[in-house]
């Protein structure tokens, strides 16, 4: 088994990561009423989730890849606190917004147990965390900047199944902006940033992936109309890997334009063109691995119900929305060095008073991959393709303003043929690329 095509895939996909609880990604359903002091106010808590995990090594289930299935407990205090301005009072000269949250991960062995000896579900019960702050400086000012950081901590067992060769990785980034916001705010131009990413993987059999990525950003956002807002954004990375690999050094460009905004009170949209491509080196005399293509998104929203007016104070009513989009873009990869991706998706938000909050997102993504080498620039395999599914919902109940009862579940799909060669000198030896995984929880959470 080689095992990095289920890194690969969801590298960049937040709907496949297994163990990312939903309310840390999603500020909507983040918190509570929280606690307001002076000019910050503090909101998190501690949530508990028990699930059932179908497939935690995503295995495709052939003979030399047996299913295993788990139960899964993790415990999560998560905090954050974000600049408030009361009304009357004079606005605060930053714009604050951190966070932090530690997850502990139990694994227990379910009614399937493989046959494979490496196999150690209890092996693989650790801590992932993760951290954001973001610190505008002078967002009411002509010139002003922007400080951000973050770390995550993710655990995500390989389809080896062996603790000491997971997929655990620690990404550390830090970065700032230089802002220019004339006009009295209606246009804002990210003049020039720059983010560092370090990807590091714990297992040693997978830090010759280590690699860091160097990017250099410029946004521009112009408001015209009250609700309606043209942008463009343009980045150059680098990305470059510690140690000596079959994956390869490069630089690439990405460039968009775009409009979004609302045409009524119940519909709104966004729709972007752009422009990205790849420069990697090569090995010996292996073909060149590079995307060039167009980018392009399409996003309709409905929004099917208006939200009655919040207090900042109070617990906020999202309006029940639908979205229905397209996107073409690309990401990069641990198979070969990246894969394009013609991505539709929908969303379903459901928000009934502050006492029901519920979503449920569902895409197909088809995935094109480019003919892979071996370390020495020898061929490993043709091109291939893949159609990834990913879905997820998320439904809570709270009885009080600070409990929450909730239900949970991922799906996770890839649907293709390929089994890709593992051994150079051994064509036979191959690795199934296909996988599918459910999970289902159920959990408390108690919030500030």
């Amino acid at each position: 088994m080689w095992a990095l095509f289920g890194l690969s895939v969801t590298l960049s996909s937040s709907e496949a990561k297994a163990q990312e609880q939903v309310w840390l990604r999603d500020e909507q359903l983040s918190g509570g009423n929280g606690i307001g002091r002076e000019r910050l106010r503090y909101t998190g808590g501690i949530a508990a989730v028990f699930g059932y995990d179908s497939n935690p090594f995503l295995r495709s289930g052939d003979a030399d890849e047996p299913r295993a299935d788990a139960f899964r407990l993790s415990i999560t205090p998560f905090f954050r606190v974000q600049t408030r301005n009361p009304p009357g009072a004079t606005k605060a000269p930053y714009d604050l917004n951190a966070g932090a949250s530690l997850s502990y991960f139990e694994f227990i062995q379910g009614p399937t147990k493989s046959s494979f000896s490496e196999d150690d579900l209890s092996g693989h019960r650790n801590f992932g965390f993760t951290g954001d702050l973001r610190l505008r400086i002078a967002p009411d000012a002509r010139w002003g900047g922007e400080l951000r950081a973050g770390v995550t901590r993710t655990i995500q067992p390989s389809n080896l199944g062996d603790p000491t060769a997971s997929f655990n990785r620690t990404n550390p980034s830090f970065g700032g902006s230089l802002v220019w916001t004339p006009g009295g705010g209606l246009f804002s131009w990210r003049v020039l940033g720059y983010d560092l990413t370090y990807n590091y993987f714990e297992a040693e059999r997978f830090q010759r992936y280590n690699n860091f990525n160097h990017r250099i950003s410029s946004v521009a956002n112009w408001r015209f109309l009250p609700r309606t807002t043209l942008f463009t954004d343009s980045r150059l990375d680098l990305i470059r890997y510690s140690e000596a690999s079959e994956q390869s050094d490069g630089d690439t460009m990405t460039s968009r334009a775009g409009i979004n905004g609302l045409l009524t009170n119940r519909f709104g949209f966004l729709a972007a063109l752009g422009w990205a491509t790849t420069v990697f080196d090569s090995k010996a005399n292996a073909p060149r691995q590079d995307f060039d293509s167009l980018l392009a998104q399409a996003e309709a929203r409905f929004f099917l119900s208006v939200p009655p007016p919040s207090n900042e104070e109070g617990m906020k009513v999202q309006p029940t929305t639908l979205v229905l989009g397209y996107q073409r873009d690309w990401s990069q990869s641990y198979i070969g060095n990246f894969y394009s991706r013609d991505r539709g998706y929908t969303a379903l938000s459901y928000f009934f008073s502050t006492r029901v909050r519920s979503t449920v997102q569902f895409s197909a993504s088809f995935l094109g991959f480019p003919s892979t080498t071996f370390e020495n620039g020898a061929p490993r395999d043709t091109e291939f393709n893949s159609i990834a599914l990913n879905g997820t919902f998320f439904v809570e109940y709270l009885p009080t303003p600070h409990l929450g009862i909730f239900a949970n579940g991922d799906y996770a799909s890839q649907l293709t043929d390929k089994r890709l060669r593992v051994n150079q000198n051994d064509p036979n030896i191959v690795d199934n690329l296909a996988f599918n995984r459910v999970f289902l929880g159920l959990g408390l959470r108690y919030l500030l």
